[in-house]
């Protein structure tokens, strides 16, 4: 473009444009194409070719013009080369057009240069170059800053994108986390269900077998326990057949064995299954001892092993389930007894730091080291085959470790070959619970309104516990947490600590209201009252209803049977028998005749019998009885609902009642009382909701407090 411009103006203005200016552009053209070529790979003599180039054609073109005003463009040469080749090619610059200005024109053959302009030149090169120098040095400074944004802009760019495609990934695996999640959580609510339809098979199944088997066993055991030991209710004894009275002692015995064999798995059935409720009672281990010891020294003696029993003095009481610790022990030395044949047993009370330690040691063969892991297992005898059992089931040890766990204390053992084994579990001791003695300062008369009010203010809910269980106040307060829980032994201080502690309710001991030691009209105002029966405490009776004197469990023995009525104190009692099984009511007629209670020819009243609760309800409105024997499992009703029906009909004057059933007692919330409140189930309350309802009834219904005085 350049050259098509200059040929254009020479042609047009040749006094301007002169032809001999086409050597300097000729000279232009040359270097600016080398300086271009030189570019791509030697930057250095490029800008070196460059700026001498210049400095050539300059004074070229002074030298064909003769205007000296064309050296000043070499004033400009500094200025470019401090953008190019930095401060020392810039000096380099200035120090080569010092001595071109100076050394040129003789050299070259052209004029002088004027001094004038000769230290113009020099001067304007030294300012260009300091100006250059300072415009360069911000220029680069705000270059190498830009560059170094620009470098980092594009490491985080790049981070960035790593980031990115790292989120991505990871978005990926979330969503397939996500989806597996949601897998995992539809399996597992399957399986939930599973496991809840299980553990609903189970329970039925438990209830089917506990029915299902004891029934019949009822009946075995009981016919061939009359057999066995009143054989004279079917004939004399010397009219039986030859060894059939053997045979009958034979068929007791399995017969025995196999019930131990199933209310074992039945029990453990029910610890696993975390349903197993302990009838506590306050009592001294050496009486469960001395109960053993009658049980069992029959059978030492047969076999001529000697029962040693060791107390320390002044052992305190246990809280206990006094049957599931009898059984323990009773298991412990019946091991001992089977697995020695020399020597004896030696049972052992000591005391310890918050607990009472008891131990069963043998002078058997002992135990291997290698099998002692093995002791406590499940259906396992160690030192036996598993097909090769000496006696018993392989479950009593097992199942005694699993009691003393529920009682909060443990079992383990020692055991030497050849020197026998000692066997040793801890009861912890429950000391004395304190009753509360608050008071409250500041007036001598105050009243209930002004008391509750306070306490509102304070935020401070109180639940008054009355039971003479010593651990029924830690029972409701592992229920009620957000509550501040005191206790009452005594029925008597009930009003008084009312009175003082002005709580939110009153949780009572079923035994205390079935007894009518708590009189309501004594309390200062009106506030809830709830009838509980503590799980753990109360003993077994407190779980009964009222009116049933007794709960019999089958198969049910002769011998317990029998009890149940004498404990009643009615001489030649009228009994009703209410049950749809023929063998079960003939089982209770032999019973009773052959202990010489309403036999025909003694007794005026025989057995009533009834095999439906319609046929149970009619009999008790049209025939005199003073007893009545009650299954629960009815063709047309509920054993309950007929016991409900009679003492609705009856009133304070229903018959006492004993109820004999395959199903073992339900663990329900009763209570009892006009002016106390009752919650009834005719099925159990499990542990997560008796204090959910608890908590309901303390927050829906709330003491009423009347005016002041």
């Amino acid at each position: 473009i350049y050259a098509l411009w200059h040929f254009i103006a020479t042609l047009t203005w040749p006094d301007i444009f002169s032809p001999d200016l086409w050597i300097s552009t000729i000279m232009m053209l040359v270097l600016v194409t080398v300086t271009i070529r030189l570019l791509d790979g030697h930057y250095l003599a490029a800008q070196v070719v460059w700026l001498v180039g210049l400095m050539a054609v300059i004074f070229q073109a002074y030298g064909t013009f003769k205007q000296v005003e064309i050296l000043l463009l070499l004033v400009f040469l500094p200025l470019m080369a401090i953008m190019t080749v930095g401060s020392v090619g810039t000096l380099l610059t200035v120090t080569l057009i010092m001595l071109a200005v100076v050394f040129a024109p003789r050299v070259l053959g052209i004029p002088s240069i004027p001094p004038s302009y000769l230290i113009g030149i020099i001067l304007g090169s030294v300012f260009t170059t300091l100006f250059g120098w300072g415009l360069s040095n911000n220029l680069f400074t705000a270059i190498d800053a830009s560059s170094y944004h620009f470098q980092e802009a594009r490491k985080h760019l790049e981070e960035a994108r790593h980031h990115r495609a790292e989120v991505s990934r990871m978005l990926k695996e979330l969503n397939q986390s996500n989806y597996q999640l949601e897998r995992l959580n539809q399996m597992l609510q399957q399986a939930r269900r599973r496991a809840e339809d299980a553990r609903s098979d189970r329970d039925r199944f438990i209830l089917a077998v506990s029915h299902e088997l004891r029934s019949p066993l009822n009946f075995i055991i009981g016919f061939s326990d009359l057999m066995v030991n009143s054989p004279e209710t079917y004939a004399p004894l010397d009219e039986w057949p030859a060894g059939l009275y053997d045979d009958t002692q034979e068929i007791y015995r399995s017969s025995q064995h196999l019930l131990q064999l199933i209310n074992d798995i039945l029990d453990m059935g029910q610890i696993d299954a975390k349903q197993m409720s302990l009838f506590r009672e306050k009592t001294h281990l050496l009486q469960i001892v001395e109960d053993v010891r009658r049980m069992v020294w029959r059978a030492f003696e047969q076999k001529g092993l000697r029962l040693s029993i060791e107390v320390e003095p002044d052992l305190p009481n246990v809280f206990v389930d006094s049957t599931r610790i009898r059984q323990v022990l009773l298991n412990l030395v019946n091991n001992g007894l089977r697995f020695t044949t020399q020597g004896g047993v030696t049972i052992r009370l000591q005391g310890g730091e918050n607990e009472i330690l008891v131990s069963v040691a043998d002078t058997g063969s002992g135990i291997a080291p290698g099998d002692l892991p093995k002791v406590f297992d499940d259906f396992r005898q160690v030192g036996v085959d598993s097909w090769r059992r000496r006696e018993g089931s392989g479950l009593g040890l097992s199942i005694s470790r699993r009691f003393v766990q529920l009682h909060g204390g443990k079992m383990w053992l020692e055991s030497n070959v050849g020197e026998g084994t000692c066997f040793y579990f801890s009861i912890p001791v429950l000391e004395e619970a304190q009753e509360a003695e608050t008071t409250l300062d500041g007036e001598d008369a105050p009243t209930p309104r002004g008391f509750y009010e306070r306490r509102l203010r304070s935020q401070e809910q109180i639940v008054l516990v009355c039971s003479p269980d010593p651990a029924a106040g830690e029972v409701v307060q592992h229920w009620l947490d957000e509550f501040k829980i005191e206790q009452v032994l005594e029925p008597a201080r009930l009003a008084e600590q009312i009175q003082q502690l002005l709580p939110q309710a009153v949780l009572i001991d079923k035994i205390l209201v079935d007894s009518r030691q708590i009189l309501v009209q004594d309390f200062p105002y009106e506030l809830p009252l709830i009838s509980v029966v503590f799980p753990g405490t109360g003993g077994r009776q407190a779980l009964l209803p009222f009116g049933v004197r007794d709960y019999l469990v089958k198969p049910v023995s002769r011998q317990k049977l029998v009890q149940a009525i004498q404990q009643l104190e009615i001489k030649n009692p009228r009994m009703l028998l209410v049950d749809d099984d023929p063998a079960m009511v003939r089982f209770v007629q032999q019973t009773f005749k052959s202990d010489g209670l309403n036999a025909p020819e003694t007794d005026e009243f025989p057995i009533v019998t009834a095999y439906t609760g319609l046929e149970a309800l009619q009999t008790v409105q049209t025939t005199p009885l003073d007893v009545i024997l009650l299954d629960l499992d009815l063709p047309d009703m509920s054993g309950w609902d007929v016991l409900a029906q009679i003492q609705r009909n009856k009133g304070d004057e229903a018959l006492p009642v004993i109820i004999v059933s395959a199903h073992d007692l339900p663990q329900t919330l009763y209570g009892n009382g006009q002016e106390v409140l009752e919650v009834k189930l005719r099925r159990p309350l499990s542990q997560q909701e008796l204090p959910e309802l608890l908590k309901s009834i303390l927050k829906e219904v709330r003491p009423k407090i009347g005016s002041d005085g």
